[in-house]
């Protein structure tokens, strides 16, 4: 059951950095909600140096009710706690940076530690 009743966005690269967060009009008044993952398929067509995945760690926020009309795609983010929302992918080929940002961002938030090894291991590969 997806709970529908906040807006939410999914970023799962170096635009997940609190600053560049901060910094991106789509967030720039968004709030840390929780980590979570999304299947990998949801994102495959974005052709990012992501490793070859099942799902993908990265954190939402939420988003002004105005922006739940974004034309970007929209996904269904399990967080931790294992609840389903709807978000909308904020992050693109132009945000995603390079695996080692996606490192920093992953230790950073936390994400899993199988999720940080697997990165780690693309990087060096």
């Amino acid at each position: 059951m997806n709970d529908d009743t906040n807006t939410y966005g999914f970023l799962f690269g170096a635009d997940m950095g609190p600053g560049k967060i901060r910094r991106n009009p789509l967030t720039s008044t968004s709030r840390f909600v929780d980590i979570g993952s999304i299947p990998a398929a949801s994102v495959a067509g974005l052709s990012l140096p992501s490793p070859d995945v099942e799902e993908i760690w990265g954190v939402v926020v939420t988003l002004p009710r105005a922006d739940s009309t974004l034309s970007f795609p929209k996904t269904s983010v399990t967080l931790r706690s294992g609840k389903v929302v709807d978000a909308t992918v904020l992050t693109d080929a132009a945000s995603f940076g390079t695996v080692e940002d996606v490192i920093s961002e992953a230790y950073y938030w936390e994400l899993p530690r199988a999720w940080r090894e697997t990165l780690e291991g693309n990087a060096a590969g």
